[in-house]
């Protein structure tokens, strides 16, 4: 897979890809104000929300753990589980991202051999689907879930 990048100067529809192995990400600040130069990037909805789910697994277990350092740092680290890459990079692939909730599930450092993490998955994992959500009317104060539709 390759991401997109549109910068600066270019139209909108111009694009430059930057393949998997490029290190093009970086800690940005995001406070910070958006600049024409950022990377701009492309990614699947399962994409993203694999990103989100390892961001919320990692920082979680840096709470519970009390671990000292910044989750964000372990994100964009580049890490030999993900042969080099960071996390915000590698977990886009369904691989990446298995061994990352291994990691985070078992408490298995902050980085580990890939072939030790594979071990601990059988070919037949899958995470079951969401069960479906019943009609009950929220609780008080709990705010409705959202609808999404596809556009």
């Amino acid at each position: 897979m390759h991401l997109y990048s549109a910068h600066a100067g270019t139209s909108a529809d111009q694009t430059d890809v930057i393949s998997d192995a490029d290190p093009v990400l970086a800690y940005l600040d995001p406070l910070d104000e958006d600049l024409p130069s950022d990377a701009r990037f492309a990614l699947s909805h399962r994409e993203l929300g694999r990103l989100l789910f390892i961001a919320a697994k990692t920082g979680a277990r840096f709470q519970r753990q009390e671990v000292p350092y910044d989750p964000m740092a372990w994100l964009f680290s580049p890490r030999a589980m993900f042969n080099g890459c960071a996390a915000v990079d590698a977990c886009r692939q369904r691989q990446s991202f298995v061994r990352a909730i291994v990691l985070h599930s078992l408490s298995l450092g902050f980085d580990a051999d890939p072939d030790v993490l594979d071990t601990y998955v059988s070919d037949e994992f899958t995470i079951a689907p969401a069960r479906p959500r019943s009609a009950k009317r929220p609780a008080e104060g709990v705010p409705e879930a959202i609808e999404l539709s596809p556009a």
